[in-house]
């Protein structure tokens, strides 16, 4: 490789000469000479690296290693044609020096300069490809192109667009392929661990200019401003629209997309669907446009065919979206479709798969990249920038004739999707991403089909108890002002208005005699806390001071959690913390619920809220729920309680709410293929089957202490009889902070002080679990190592997780904090993802299932998935089908995730089967843990029926008619394992049918039950020695403390006697 550096002169206009001297702006380029070059490329940077700066040469510091760490992934990983050393080239630099202090109208004059200078560079140097990092090049080069797109600049990211510059009578024809800033992306201070991920986006964007200016994955010509390359059929008849569904229920690829009035997802009305299943023709159907040619008898019929195409005739490979989300719940409230038969594949997924740090585009660019318009772009269509009816109308379709350029603008929302998908597979092939159309086409289309699910569902929500939450005299209020009179009747706070009065010159002593300090001290005014803490209190500063200032001119200090957690033994303090949790919890449910009573159409239908659940926004795989946030709502705290006595059940149903347990644990297990933690998972299973089938309270209480697999590591790693049951709880959390913190990579330091333990200890306990867990342990060096080779994690199911930032090299200034934390997500993105995974395929099997259980009998399940909150979800079900749902849901999570994710990626195995816990009751507040016994749930059914009639006022609920539907009536749909129990136990009700027990069964269950007696006896005596214990312990416990108030009181005799003696 012939590498050099040049001079490169350039005239500068007089005002300009002595900045560009000053800054250094002017520095030698780097140009390279291939011996027989593929073609002639120029590169512009568009900031000058410091270390350029300093040595006076273009990428002469540590940006030249991830220049060229990009282009070798461009190479090696992207499989571009060319390496970057078959071309000649040249880097340069765009701006000469600094300008982001000065005026607007200078900076425009000083870019106008820089462009000129690149001008000449490159009737100069005549490159085949002008490949440019940065916006200033970019608009430099193509400001007209990129106005005519609407200021989209970023659609042309990785783009080839056909170029022509003109210098003092000499011209240039060439190709520019824009990029990202390196400064934007290695320099960001908000999100430093972030934005270096996307050196990946930019390796892509390298492959183009490394292709020779070509864009590999384009997809075939769509239409332009003059002609179009696909059909369009208006189905408006009915006999047109059942030959359509015929055709369309046939196709191996199926596009769809819908057109409506709004984006409510229960509200809004379809305008038209739209269909292609070869990308040569769009079918385009007219529902609810005014201008449709059915008559209302009609679209009942239509919507009756819809239903049944998705729900059963549909058999499609894969049903082809664009944001599938959206228009499988307008379908779902639309055409009452229960259960969608076929996969989908949002083209929209099979780019986060590809790379799932394009959420940091917005971070950088201030727009998403996920949007149609730009995914069209980056497959080389411009169509929906030259259609004349945009993408920016859509909104307004509902109010347009369905004329040529609307129809065309529909079409182009199948047509070219189905071409994008063609083009993803083939890039998966490329980069050997041998997992990507099963992550794609089933696990992310499971998650989609299960936001559908849940989002066209919702969550009921007691509105009246909302607004009862509002009241001055809530019990939420009622506990901020019990906070806020703590702390302001405090002798602190006394003290700071003392000092406010001061600063005021409040006089001691009025018209009437002596006045007191003005109680003026406010918790919202941050000088009046700083004085509380600071002065009056006089704690230690936590962290560096901000910018801004106080009164007395002091930099002001956080108040933060750090602060807070350092101070957590000041009564203040204290108080402050819950007062902030209290207001944030009103502000972020109670008034945000209320806002969204008032203004959501959907909330106002039926009053159930719906979260907008997104895989986009965590890179993880993990699920996000916002507008409200469900999943942050403490599920421990009295107020976080108040928050959840929002979500109830309907008249003439209840909540069942279903936890995975011990999920990720048993996920790292799962993974790393640790038989040592299996076993004991398999330990706490066996002992949970044994109650199943005949409840016995020895078992029971065998199942807290031996079927936790915390405990269960407790009593080995500190040699502590498992029995020995308050011991094991004092030290299971140190144990339990230790296996988390493993999977989650914290650090020595960070796990003594969440657990309350030494660092020493937590070493001593980490080298106890590698000696027990070798094989999960060293899975961790494992991935990390892996990930170091090959940029990315993989989790069972394929979903990858792109460190590109760990290509950085050792002398980038962030590298040990971002390379660290690139490392812990290598080992927990798997993790998580892979539990996350397990929930989702879980949903849309309960939902596939309930469809399967009204094929079979006629009768649709009462179930209604309503939310789901990470790695559970809450269902609310009819009294009449109780048992259907619990065996539906438990059958679905477990044994059917095994099934599912067994047959989808081959020679996977479950070392430990998933296991699920559930709780059951009138809200989400009263929910109750169910032991799975017969017995066990009678009392959980009276209390949430009593709850119903009690708290969420079902006053026309009979209590014993309910009672007797869920408990006497439905033993056909009851799990196995609760018919067995029944016949095992001699428990008779009403609807009990055929003994399915095996012979194996039956005798197993008379070994159990002959045990029953004997292990009460055990228990009791268990029980009796324990108390007998707790009675000595508390003995002692209160000579200690007479003991010890006896001294305290004679060391104050002691100094009182002393201090009398001095005087």
């Amino acid at each position: 490789m012939s590498q050099t550096y040049i001079d490169f002169d350039f005239e500068f206009k007089n005002r300009y000469v002595e900045r560009v001297e000053k800054f250094g702006g002017d520095l030698a380029l780097l140009k390279h000479k291939a011996k027989k070059p593929a073609g002639k490329i120029l590169f512009v940077l568009d900031h000058v690296p410091t270390e350029d700066l300093k040595n006076g040469e273009i990428l002469s510091g540590y940006t030249d290693s991830v220049f060229f760490g990009l282009t070798d992934l461009a190479y090696d990983y992207y499989q571009s044609e060319y390496s970057i050393d078959e071309f000649d080239y040249l880097i340069v630099n765009f701006n000469c020096f600094k300008t982001y202090k000065e005026s607007e109208d200078f900076q425009n004059e000083a870019k106008l300069e820089f462009s000129r200078r690149l001008k000449k560079i490159i009737t100069d140097y005549k490159p085949d490809i002008v490949h440019t990092f940065g916006k200033d090049p970019q608009y430099a080069l193509n400001r007209e192109t990129i106005l005519e797109f609407k200021n989209f600049d970023q659609h042309f990211l990785g783009v080839p667009v056909d170029t022509s510059v003109e210098y003092q009578n000499k011209s240039h024809e060439f190709k520019h392929v824009a990029s990202l800033s390196f400064n934007s992306v290695l320099e960001s201070r908000s999100n430093p661990t972030n934005t270096p991920n996307l050196l990946g986006y930019m390796a892509r964007n390298l492959v183009t200019t490394l292709d020779g200016g070509d864009l590999r994955y384009a997809i075939p010509f769509v239409a332009d401003e003059k002609k179009r390359n696909y059909k369009i059929e208006y189905v408006d008849t009915i006999d047109k629209f059942k030959k359509c569904l015929k055709r369309m229920a046939k196709a191996e690829i199926l596009a769809i997309d819908t057109e409506t009035d709004g984006l409510y997802r229960v509200c809004s009305k379809i305008q038209t669907v739209q269909m292609s299943d070869d990308g040569k023709t769009a079918f385009i159907i007219p529902i609810y446009h005014y201008s449709t040619p059915f008559t209302p008898s009609e679209l009942k019929l239509i919507r009756s065919l819809f239903r049944k195409f998705f729900e059963k005739q549909a058999r499609n490979r894969f049903q082809v979206y664009t944001n599938a989300q959206f228009d499988l719940n307008i379908m779902r409230s639309n055409f009452g479709v229960r259960y969608y038969r076929c996969d989908v594949w949002d083209i929209q997924a099979g780019e986060f798969a590809m790379d799932e740090n394009m959420k940091f585009l917005g971070t950088l660019l201030g727009n998403g990249y996920y949007s149609l318009a730009n995914l069209s772009m980056q497959y080389g269509c411009r169509s929906f920038y030259t259609s004349s009816f945009g993408k920016e109308a859509r909104a307004t379709i509902h109010q347009v004739d369905l004329d040529e350029p609307v129809l065309e603008y529909c079409s182009l929302d199948v047509i070219v999707p189905w071409h994008i998908y063609y083009k993803q597979i083939e890039r998966a092939k490329d980069i050997d991403y041998k997992l990507y159309e099963k992550l794609v086409g089933n696990q992310i289309s499971d998650q989609i089909h299960t936001f559908s699910c849940l989002e066209s569902t919702g969550a009921y929500a007691d509105v009246e108890y909302l607004f009862k939450l509002e009241h001055p005299n809530s019990p939420i209020n009622t506990e901020i002002a019990k906070i806020e009179a703590a702390i302001y009747t405090s002798d602190a706070v006394r003290k700071v208005n003392e000092l406010i009065s001061k600063d005021r010159n409040v006089p001691k002593h009025g018209l009437f005699g002596k006045t007191t300090a003005k109680e003026n001290f406010s918790l919202n005014k941050e000088e009046h806390k700083q004085m509380l803490f600071f002065d009056v209190l006089e704690l230690e500063p936590v962290g560096d001071p901000g910018k801004k200032k106080r009164a007395n001119g002091d930099l002001q200090y956080k108040l933060d959690k750090d602060f807070q957690k350092f101070h957590k033994d000041n009564k203040i303090v204290s108080l402050y913390t819950e007062w902030q949790k209290a207001n944030k919890l009103k502000s972020a449910y109670v008034k945000n619920l209320l806002k969204l009573w008032a203004t959501n159409e959907d909330f106002k239908f039926d009053q159930r809220i719906r979260p907008r659940y997104s895989y986009q926004k965590v890179v993880t795989g993990r699920t996000s729920a916002s507008d409200p946030n469900l999943q942050q709502i403490p599920s421990r705290s009295e107020l976080g309680k108040l928050i959840k006595r929002i979500f109830a059940s309907r008249p003439g149903k209840l909540l069942i709410k279903v936890d995975y347990s011990a999920h990720e644990v048993r996920g790292w297990s799962i993974i790393s293929g640790d038989q040592g933690v299996a076993d004991l998972f398999q330990t706490g299973a066996d002992l949970r089957n044994r109650f199943r089938a005949v409840p016995d309270e020895l078992i029971a209480r065998r199942i807290v202490d031996e079927g936790d697999v915390h405990r269960l590591n407790t009593s080995y790693f500190f040699g502590i009889p498992i029995t020995m049951r308050e011991k094991i709880a004092e030290l299971r959390n140190s144990v339990k902070t230790v296996i988390f913190g493993l999977i989650y990579q914290q650090g020595d330091k960070g796990l003594a002080a969440s657990s309350g333990r030494t660092v020493d200890e937590i070493v001593d306990l980490k080298a106890k679990f590698l000696k027990r867990f070798p094989v999960g342990l060293k899975w961790f060096e494992k991935i990390k190592n892996f990930a170091r080779k090959n940029l990315f994690v993989e989790s069972p199911v394929g979903r990858r997780r792109h460190l590109w930032s760990l290509m950085l090299p050792s002398e980038y200034p962030n590298f040990g904090f971002v390379n660290s934390s690139q490392e812990r997500r290598s080992v927990n993105s798997p993790v998580q993802g892979f539990g996350s995974d397990l929930m989702m395929i879980g949903i849309r099997n309960i939902n596939r299932m309930m469809y399967e259980h009204y094929e079979k009998t006629g009768h649709y399940p009462d179930m209604h998935l309503s939310v789901s909150v990470h790695d559970s979800v809450t269902v609310e079900v009819g009294y009449e089908d109780v048992w259907l749902a619990l065996d539906l849901i438990e059958r679905g999570l477990t044994t059917e995730v095994v099934k599912q994710v067994q047959n989808r990626i081959k020679g996977f195995t479950f070392t430990s089967l998933p296991e699920i816990d559930f709780e059951i009751g009138a809200t989400e507040k009263h929910v109750k843990g169910w032991d799975f016994s017969y017995e066990g749930i009678k009392d959980i059914i009276k209390q949430t029926l009593k709850d119903q009639v009690e708290d969420l006022g079902h006053s026309d609920l009979d209590i014993d008619a309910a009672y007797h539907t869920i408990m006497e009536t439905q033993y056909d749909t009851m799990p196995d394992w609760m018919k067995k129990q029944l016949w095992s136990n001699g428990i008779d009700i009403e609807s009990k049918g055929e003994d399915i027990r095996s012979k194996k069964d039956k005798q197993e269950a008379k070994s159990f039950v002959s045990e029953i007696k004997a292990n009460l006896s055990k228990l009791a005596k268990l029980k009796a020695s324990e108390e007998k214990k707790g009675k000595e312990k508390s003995f002692k416990h209160k000579r200690l403390m007479q003991i010890a108030r006896r001294e305290s009181e004679r060391l104050k005799a002691l100094e009182q006697y002393r201090e009398e003696m001095a005087e």
